[in-house]
């Protein structure tokens, strides 16, 4: 018991540093994953406590991670494909520990919001500093287009903020909701959150931010005239930077019409247009079950697919990267959960402006935005098998795999 005892101690501190590894790229952040997981597997075994492996989003997860191994030895070069699929179980593992830590350490929530607040502070203070005077604690330099930040060269600072601000929500409202001081400070962190990352330069970050606003106005109960303050105050701050700022305005304005309306209307811009292209041309020949994850950037070279100029490490959208990967089986899972996320919307938004009830709780709300802001079908994505965005996807999925089971977690 005292060994298991340690155990729990060590995973629940992981998790706490968690928002800080992240900072530093996908290895330490990654390695943090990977003990969590193994941790929850020892505790969970010798406690027999399988409850966890039980619940349906699980079920469908270890079965959906069996078919990525599947289609992965059956691809053109298994050992890349693999690379990507063989272990990538371990975020499932660190969904379920989330939900295990949650049940077992009654102050979680709490020190979670604390330390990943304090971590927003510094992250933010540093993007500012660097941007008003040219370099940052680090000694980054700015170069007038993208703020490193922490982040250096990962060039991440924007997404980091736009995606784990969704967390900092859920966690506030479900410790901190009643405490007027702490609610006039979450205020100004989202001010100062909505500025740095239009500041940063980072243009998908910019647009998840606002899909983020807009569902808070909408589907929240409690936050929506907290966020329609703010957003006032972020615009008017954002509206004189981008006066000011001639480097801002040529990076936020200008050249995103520029590459829109390239000669003729393009999808973003006209690389990315070719990299979605060239994804369809894949999916097409292999629409049932893909040509294995992390096989694009070997694909597109093919001259069938494209002209070889289209070529990337992946196309830049989660869903055609699905598509062309995985196929249409592979695909579904994550089609039927944004799917479901859409339909508790339409639901709360139907209790709430008809029938006057809260059919969600703002904390739910919160977590389901965090995924369906990063599920947005719309938008130019990261990599959806690279380890720092999958560990930022799963980390909300933890929280809301706890609130929906709860009651099958209570019974005896």
């Amino acid at each position: 018991m005292r060994i298991n005892k340690s155990l729990e101690n060590f995973q629940t501190l992981l998790l706490y540093f968690l928002p800080l590894t992240l900072i530093t790229g996908s290895f330490l952040s990654d390695l943090s994953v990977c003990i969590i997981g193994l941790i929850f597997l020892y505790l969970t075994i010798s406690q027999k406590e399988f409850k966890y492996y039980k619940l349906l989003p699980a079920i469908i997860f270890w079965f959906w991670c069996l078919y990525l191994i599947i289609i992965s030895s059956i691809s053109q070069n298994p050992f890349l494909s693999f690379e990507s699929s063989l272990f990538y179980f371990r975020f499932g593992l660190f969904a379920l520990a989330i939900c295990y830590v949650i049940e077992h350490n009654i102050n979680f929530k709490r020190n979670f919001f604390i330390i990943l607040t304090i971590v927003f502070i510094v992250v933010i203070f540093d993007g500012f500093l660097e941007f008003f005077l040219g370099r940052n604690l680090l000694n980054f330099e700015y170069d007038g287009l993208r703020i490193k930040g922490l982040f250096g060269d990962n060039l991440t600072i924007g997404s980091y903020l736009a995606r784990l601000l969704p967390i900092i929500f859920a966690l506030f409202y479900s410790e901190f909701f009643n405490t007027k001081k702490m609610i006039l400070f979450l205020m100004i962190l989202l001010i100062a959150t909505d500025v740095l990352i239009y500041v940063s330069g980072e243009r998908t970050s910019f647009f998840i931010v606002s899909l983020l606003s807009v569902c808070i106005i909408l589907l929240t109960s409690q936050f929506r005239l907290i966020r329609i303050a703010t957003l006032i105050i972020s615009v008017g701050l954002i509206l004189i930077i981008t006066v000011s700022k001639e480097n801002i305005r040529d990076r936020m304005v200008t050249t995103t019409i520029n590459q829109i309306f390239d000669e003729r209307v393009t999808v973003f811009t006209s690389r990315h247009e070719s990299f979605y292209s060239t994804s369809i041309n894949i999916f097409n020949d292999n629409y049932m079950f893909g040509i294995g994850p992390k096989m694009y950037r070997e694909a597109c070279a093919n001259p069938i697919y494209s002209s070889g100029k289209s070529c990337s490490t992946h196309p830049h959208n989660t869903y055609l990267q699905l598509l062309s990967e995985t196929g249409i089986i592979g695909t579904l899972p994550v089609i039927f959960l944004f799917l479901s996320i859409c339909y508790i919307f339409i639901m709360h938004l139907w209790s709430l402006y008809i029938k006057k009830t809260i059919f969600v709780s703002d904390y739910k709300i919160f977590l389901l935005i965090s995924l369906f802001v990063s599920l947005w079908p719309f938008m130019p994505s990261q990599n959806f098998f690279n380890n720092w965005i999958s560990i930022i996807y799963y980390l909300p999925a933890g929280f809301l795999l706890y609130e929906f089971s709860r009651q099958k977690f209570t019974k005896k």
